[in-house]
């Protein structure tokens, strides 16, 4: 085995130099019996008997490798660090940013949910607040209050957010003039923690894209007609998708930290009133206690009962993990907190703005002046909690997985139209680096375009199973949702509560748990079975995500390593078989058409997409 500098080369010297016949073609690919001008190849099977890895390989140019890496490949990985990580913990952030840079559809499908969804709350909201300064001169604190909690709406996907009205909690924070301090204070703190533009950030921005743009055009002039070029090409425009995506990210304007979201829920919510059911011993009726009616936990409150889980994996995936990529997992429960929240908002203007003969106070006696800020028992606003309750339309139980029927349409909207936006991105950058590496002679899908191709698909599987995996796991937990429900109730004869190892029905368990002994949640088998799945397709959508970074990185550096020069790879054997072949005598020149079309129609896909980010967050940021 011979190390040589260019296989190619090397090659076509073993034929002429010992004037060989075998397996020789034209330029069309058809035999013939001796070289000549019309010679432009060799087949397959000729190049393994002759210019096989027995005889020679390709030998790595360090000089050649660390130039074409630094220019095309290092740029990209730079680039990395600013894709949105904001996860709680170094694992999940390392795992999130494999997983963007394997999924490319999933972390674009996270961002236009994201956008899509603050655009629903932007226009739900306004109405609110054209609503609001109808009754400006009754409740001059409604309006700041329904832009704070709109605000709050939007910053508040990344991290799982439920509303509850036990205590009646969440209609005190609506109703009560005395806790207008408190959604000030979220939107300060959610505007302060709020990730921005950097100079570290433009600066690593503008690297990425003048490398590429000047390697592309010094490739262009100084070695035009070059097919290596052409390769190196769309080897580095497989990436360009990064540059929309985090810039959108910092349009879109997600928290710069993890925790930010539950630190503005609790840094004063030990200063927020809540309405009592009835006037305590020292004639309140409202008193002051730390919040409970927003919240940053996930999964359910099952109290006394285990979380649902298979194999010790936590059914609701995702969805419980903090973090702008992961907002795809959270899009029901996030729409269930949007929608009880805008309901008790639009419910208490309703009720306000009534014809003054109609118009009530919270606790029902007539509406005879304009409120204020004080809380006293005649105070418009103040009521009892059942009263404050039904003011705002909220005299229920919320649970935080709503069932299909409760899903807005919106909803589904969302989620095709950014599934649209997420193939779009992913195959509009993907799919001119195929083309380029289909078309650089020899023609043919080989390891290049092979290889990218199995990066689109792989990145697009995974995203499906993912998106998949979050149905299947609110499917399961609307499913566990009910069965705890019917638990606690005593009604609930599908599942079974365990004690001590011993299974009895759901509807013996009441009087075990009260007599001291407390409960494990056991679902029903349609639970466990859905919850089976949902892991099951997280696990490997993740895996398939990991696998796909690391292909990526790795094919991408084998590139620069010559490591594709190879008669496998030379001849196209991966879509041609035995009928490959490949040019080593006539080196054609490819045509500019495709680089240029290609480079073009990606960087087109990349101008529209950043548009489309602009602008929605811009309408989503409307007064």
């Amino acid at each position: 085995m011979t190390r040589v500098e260019d296989w190619s080369d090397a090659c076509a010297n073993i034929y002429t130099s010992q004037n060989l016949t075998l397996g020789l073609v034209d330029q069309h690919g058809r035999p013939l019996s001796a070289i000549t001008n019309a010679t432009w190849g060799i087949t397959y099977s000729a190049c393994i008997s002759e210019c096989g890895s027995g005889q020679i390989v390709q030998a790595i140019k360090f000089t050649i490798f660390a130039s074409s890496f630094t220019n095309w490949l290092l740029p990209w990985l730079a680039l990395t660090s600013q894709l949105p990580y904001q996860a709680s913990g170094t694992g999940s952030n390392v795992m999130s940013g494999v997983i963007a840079v394997g999924s490319p559809a999933l972390i674009t499908y996270s961002l236009a949910l994201t956008i899509l969804n603050r655009c629903w709350i932007r226009r739900i909201f306004s109405k609110l607040k054209r609503a609001s300064q109808g009754v400006s001169e009754l409740a001059p604190h409604i309006k700041e209050r329904v832009d704070a909690a709109g605000e709050f709406l939007q910053d508040a996907q990344q991290a799982p957010i439920r509303v509850s009205q036990e205590n009646d909690w969440l209609s005190s924070l609506i109703a009560l003039p005395g806790n207008q301090t408190f959604w000030v204070a979220i939107r300060k703190d959610l505007r302060n923690t709020r990730r921005g533009f950097s100079a570290a950030l433009l600066a690593q921005v503008l690297w990425a894209s003048l490398a590429y743009l000047l390697t592309v055009i010094s490739a262009a002039i100084g070695s035009f007609g070059d097919k290596a070029v052409a390769l190196q090409i769309a080897s580095g425009s497989i990436w360009i998708w990064m540059i929309p995506v985090i810039l959108g990210w910092i349009i879109v304007g997600c928290q710069g930290r993890d925790g930010a979201i539950n630190s503005a829920l609790n840094d004063d919510s030990d200063k927020t009133y809540r309405a009592l059911p009835s006037v305590n011993q020292s004639g309140e009726i409202v008193v002051m206690d730390k919040q409970r009616g927003l919240t940053s936990p996930c999964g359910l409150n099952l109290h006394d009962f285990e979380h649902p889980s298979w194999l010790g994996f936590a059914i609701n995936g995702d969805e419980g993990r903090e973090g702008p990529i992961y907002n795809y997992s959270r899009v029901f429960t996030w729409f269930q907190c949007a929608s009880q929240i805008h309901g008790a908002f639009k419910e208490m203007l309703l009720n306000l703005s009534k014809s003054s003969s109609d118009r009530r106070k919270v606790n029902g006696s007539p509406w005879r002046k304009a409120g204020s800020n004080n809380l006293h028992d005649d105070e418009p606003f103040v009521g009892t909690s059942l009263q404050v309750s039904k003011y705002c339309g909220l005299n229920h139980v919320i649970n935080p997985y709503p069932r299909w029927s409760e899903i807005p349409a919106e909803a589904w909207h969302n989620i095709i139209y950014a599934s649209l936006i997420a193939i779009f991105v992913q195959w509009g950058t993907t799919g001119p680096a195929i083309l380029i590496a289909y078309l650089t002679p020899s023609v043919g899908l080989g390891c290049r375009s092979g290889s990218y191709l199995f990066y689109g698909s792989a990145a697009t599987l995974s995203w499906i199973l993912l998106v998949l995996s979050s149905l299947l796991s609110h499917a399961a937990m609307v499913r566990s949702q009910a069965i705890l429900i019917g638990a606690q109730e005593g009604t609930d004869t599908e599942a079974t509560h365990s004690t001590e190892g011993e299974a009895i029905p759901l509807r013996d368990v009441e009087s075990r748990t009260l007599g001291g002994v407390s409960g494990v949640y056991r679902p029903s088998s349609a639970s466990s079975f859905l919850g089976a799945l949902a892991i099951c397709t997280l696990f490997i959508g993740k895996v398939v995500a990991c696998l796909n970074a690391v292909w990526i990185v790795v094919t991408s550096t084998m590139e620069y390593l010559g490591t594709f020069e190879i008669c496998w790879c030379a001849t196209n054997a991966l879509s041609m078989g035995t009928r490959g072949w490949t040019d080593i005598f006539q080196n054609p020149t490819p045509s500019s058409s495709y680089w240029i079309g290609g480079l073009l129609f990606s960087s087109l896909v990349c101008l529209a997409s950043m548009l489309f980010f602009w602008f929605a967050s811009a309408e989503s940021r409307k007064d």
